[in-house]
């Protein structure tokens, strides 16, 4: 437990604290799903995230393309299953 206890205040490279991308939040409530508001939301995502400086710009580059890839995914597949259940009522 002590082992995981030290490690746990320790902000690693890769990973991070969770938090509710608030900002992206914001930025789509009441808007229209589409290219520009899902872009402005990824910018404010990214803001937010604040990732911690890596050693090689390679990394930092690669961490905002899976952000990139895994939110857009996420909010595509919600807004179909939202969609989805629309059309079957």
């Amino acid at each position: 437990m002590e082992i995981f206890q030290r490690h746990t205040h320790r902000r690693w490279p890769g990973g991070g604290t969770p938090f509710r991308a608030t900002a992206a939040e914001n930025i789509l409530r009441g808007q229209i799903f589409n290219v520009e508001s899902l872009n402005h939301a990824l910018e404010s995502l990214l803001t937010q995230a604040q990732f911690v400086p890596a050693p090689a710009v390679p990394a930092q580059t690669i961490r905002r393309l899976i952000v990139d890839e895994l939110f857009k995914d996420v909010l595509e597949t919600a807004w179909g299953k939202n969609e989805a259940r629309r059309s079957c009522a």
